[in-house]
């Protein structure tokens, strides 16, 4: 008996002591981010944690997949769906703008060589490394596509027309490229989705590209939005703006999901606008009005700040790490299906979710220890980021 009790306090303190390791880890990371922040002053600090938090949003919305709930079976899935990815998207546009006098050849081959090694190479390694582990073989993705791996995939054919569009823009000297070509491509690209949904081609199925002509005009908004920053921060400092952006959203969400859905039954077209165009934007522009509105918390040295800052810059790994750890969580689905049950359903996933991001970026961390990894794997460039995993008393 006194042996099982010195048994079960031995792995109590040594998941204690992984617990404060992990812990340690990442607070170690988050402090070193911090200073980068503010020695550098080229991060936007909002825009950080707003990046972490539709990271958090995304392994959310997988954590209720595995309870058996896809994406809009309920409504909190309904609403979250209105601007996770759009938001994902906008910011990815955002951060990859690039001032037209900074294009050059050389920048373009270093960004091009950085965009490989992060979207490609790591999508192809750990969507390889996800079907050995369920006994697959690593090359479906020649015919069956990316999976749960697309965005990468998507987000790379994407900074490739941006780029284009830049690089002939560049050529000519002259700013009447890129804004007008991403205007039109969204436009045209918002058709394309809406006369091919259900298309089964193989190369929509490979290259994902039913997603690239969905979430297009998303990431062309964070471009222009960047691009023009200071017209729209105008606009975020508008009140009226605000007010609107805020309203519409509410109205849009009553529209598209309330009176049990009778305005899609009403007019199929208007509601395609509605549901697929006008709801995202607002939605998005909502969170994004948040975010702003308190920038100076989300850039502020409080430790939920400093954590979403952290998820921010560590989106990639997030993404490629998470669904190795997603749990079967099917037998919670008919505990939590009732249409009562809204608020467990999002404490069990929020629960699931910060538990599975914490588990990713321990891992993240211990691959970075490499500097060959992190380039590999992550695009990273620079040096190893042992120093920034030192525990600390």
């Amino acid at each position: 008996m006194a042996t099982t009790i010195h048994t079960v306090m031995d792995t109590a303190t040594v998941m204690d002591m992984a617990i404060i390791m992990v812990r340690r880890i990442i607070i170690s990371n988050m402090h070193s981010i911090s200073n980068i922040q503010t020695r550098g002053g080229k991060r936007i600090g909002y825009i950080d944690a707003m990046r972490g938090f539709s990271m958090i949003l995304v392994v959310f919305g997988h954590v209720l997949l595995s309870m058996g709930f896809p994406t809009d079976s309920t409504i909190l899935g309904s609403i979250l769906l209105t601007f996770r990815m759009p938001l994902f998207f906008f910011v990815s546009g955002f951060f990859a703008f690039r001032v037209m006098d900074k294009w050059t050849i050389k920048l373009l081959k270093s960004i091009l060589k950085r965009k490989i090694q992060a979207q490609i190479i790591c999508t192809i390694v750990f969507y390889s490394l996800y079907q050995l582990c369920h006994s697959k073989t690593p090359l479906l993705f020649l015919t069956d596509g990316f999976s749960w791996f697309w965005f990468t995939i998507v987000l790379f054919q994407m900074f490739l027309i941006y780029m284009i569009l830049a690089a002939v823009e560049k050529v000519l000297r002259k700013p009447i490229v890129v804004t007008p070509g991403l205007v039109i491509l969204s436009i045209l690209f918002f058709f394309i989705f809406v006369k091919c949904s259900g298309n089964d081609n193989k190369m929509w199925t490979i290259l994902s590209w039913y997603y690239l002509v969905e979430y297009f005009q998303f990431f062309a908004f964070g471009i222009l939005a960047r691009k023009y920053y200071h017209r729209f921060e105008q606009l975020l400092l508008s009140n009226s703006f605000r007010t609107i952006v805020i309203v519409s959203y509410t109205f849009l969400l009553l529209a598209v999901y309330g009176f049990d859905k009778a305005f899609a039954n009403y007019n199929s077209a208007v509601y395609n606008i509605f549901s697929m165009v006008l709801i995202r934007y607002a939605g998005l522009s909502t969170v994004f009005v948040l975010f702003y509105n308190n920038s100076t918390y989300f850039a502020g040295d409080e430790k939920p700040c400093r954590w979403l800052r952290f998820v921010g810059r560590r989106t990639l790994d997030i993404y490629m790490l998470h669904v190795f750890f997603l749990p079967n969580l099917l037998f919670m689905k008919p505990l939590l299906s009732e249409s009562g049950m809204l608020l467990m359903q999002l404490t069990v996933g929020i629960t699931g979710a910060v538990l599975n991001i914490a588990l990713c970026l321990f891992i993240s961390t211990i691959l970075r220890s490499s500097s060959t990894l992190a380039k590999w794997l992550f695009g990273e460039k620079g040096q190893s980021s042992l120093k920034q995993s030192i525990l600390v008393p």
